[in-house]
Formats: C-alpha cells, structure tokens, sequence
C-alpha cells in the first residue's frame, strides 16, 4: 500500500509506482509507460537510477517514472525517459492540481541537483497537459488502426510486400518468453551487427532477462521450417488497448521474403482480433520524411 501525504511529491517503491499506474484511466495504461520499463531500462547503464515520483492532492494523481543519471561531475544530474517513451501520466486535467505538482516536481529536481531533463512523449498520450517544461516536435510516427480494414492503410508496396510474404511459406507463431530468449538476444545482436547500429540500440543480458519476465511483453517469431528467422517484441496493453512495436531483428536471407513485414500484418490481424484499438509501430531512425524505417 503506498501512502503519500496530500499536497506532497514523494518517490515510491516499484511495487507502489505499479499500483498507482494500474489505478490511472485505462487509455493512459501503455506498456511502454509502465513503472516497470523503466526498472528494465535502468539494466543498460549503471548511471541510471529509476525513479517513480508520485504527487497526490486528494483524489488526483500524478505520476512520473523516469531515469535519474549521474554525470562525470557529481553535482549534476539529469532526468530522461526510458528506451522508447515517459513522461507524466494523470487522472486529472485541472490546472491548479496541475501547477501544484509541477512546483512539488521542481522542488524535488533542485535538491536532486538536477539540471536537465529529457523526456520522449508517447504520441497517443497526451503528456503535455501534465508538463510545465518546454515541447519540440521531433519525428512522425506510425500506428495502426485496428477498427479500421489493415490493408487499406498500407502503402501500395508494404500490401505488395505483405501478399508477397504470404507465397514465401515462412510461419508466424507467438511464443513463450523462455522460448524467446533463447532466439532473439543472439538475432538481434547479429542484425545490429549487420546495420551498424551505434551501442545505445545494444542490450544486456539482464536487460532481456527482466524485458522477458514483463507480463506485458509479448513474443512473435517468423521461421522457416524449424529455423527463426525473424523476431519482434510487443508490448500489449489490455487496459488501453494498445499495442506495440518495441525490438524486432531478422536475418538477412529472410529479407527477400519480406518477413518482418508479414510478422507484423499476422499481430497485427490478431490484436484486430482481439479488440485492441492501435498498434503503434513508431517512428524512423531521423527526422527526414524519406528515411527508410519510417
């Protein structure tokens, strides 16, 4: 049971920070936003401190869970979201409630001796309303439509990738966590390899460990007889109804047959099935409109 005095901005326990999400409007209840992505995130970088701060005037919430980080110089610090997106999440829109969390928060930050915060809002979550600092437009993003027919919001070449995965034979199965981490950690590491990408796309192994051991983490995989040859993890919210793209890795032979694409049309066409309303793909590795993820 978490207990915090009216009025005040205190730090709760992860087990505490957890029931207070769960409590939040369900539309707020994204995966990636969970208290516990950010204790998962905390994994790849010991100076990364996880922090669930929580400020209460009555029956209103507020809730901020995020990164503390130590800097070379010790009388620094700044704050930042976790891999993928954070920010403040609240029940209440009133600005008086709103302005007393926000002078609670700054409070807090100077004798944190923090001097900088970075936080990636969730394009379908309206943390603006809840933040006193400054906003920039960073990048387009994806989702998907779930009420609506999927092939009508593809782009001409991704339903043409899509029907050409279909002939290819691969199949698409969603498996158990245990199962997944003995495919994926090592398939992602070698399609990060083959790109180039920089360390901060790279994971430890108790990143996966935890990232697993997540209820909200679901695992697809795309094989080819017996042999995985794609991989993605979701993060499923049934509350919100929201489901998203968070890792995915595959080889390079399994590009001719477009399965990645086809892994994501057959979740796609099962989370329709199961009522959810989005499904958030995210956005490009840039900002330019004709950057290739994107």
């Amino acid at each position: 049971m978490y207990i915090t005095p009216s009025g005040l901005g205190v730090e709760l326990s992860l087990a505490e920070a957890v029931s207070v999400f769960r409590e939040l409007p369900d539309q707020l209840q994204l995966c990636s936003l969970h208290p516990k992505m950010v204790q998962i995130d905390a994994q790849r970088d010991p100076l990364l401190h996880p922090i669930y701060w929580h400020f209460r005037f009555g029956s209103r919430r507020l809730l901020h869970s995020f990164q503390l980080g130590d800097n070379s110089d010790p009388t620094v610090k700044d704050l930042q979201s976790a891999y993928g997106y954070g920010g403040p999440l609240s029940n209440s829109d009133e600005r008086s409630f709103i302005e007393m969390a926000e002078h609670a928060f700054a409070l807090w930050a100077s004798k944190q001796l923090v001097v900088a915060e970075f936080f990636r809002f969730h394009p379908l979550v309206p943390h603006e309303k809840w933040y006193a600092g400054a906003i920039v437009d960073n990048r387009q993003t994806i989702h998907i439509d779930l009420f609506e027919d999927l092939f009508t919001q593809y782009q001409p070449r991704r339903r043409a990738d899509v029907r050409r995965f279909m002939k290819s034979g691969l199949r698409i199965e969603r498996v158990s966590a245990s199962l997944m981490r003995s495919i994926f950690p090592d398939l992602y590491a070698q399609n990060m390899n083959r790109v180039g990408a920089t360390d901060d796309y790279y994971f430890p192994p108790a990143y996966f460990d935890l990232l697993f051991e997540f209820d909200g983490c679901e695992n697809w995989v795309a094989y080819e007889d017996d042999r995985a040859v794609a991989g993605a993890i979701l993060l499923a919210s049934s509350p919100a109804k929201v489901v998203e793209y968070f890792l995915g890795a595959q080889t390079k032979s399994s590009e001719q047959h477009k399965a990645t694409i086809g892994l994501l049309h057959a979740a796609a066409v099962f989370y329709q099935s199961m009522g959810y309303r989005y499904f958030y793909l995210g956005g490009g590795r840039s900002r330019a409109a004709d950057d290739s993820l994107l």
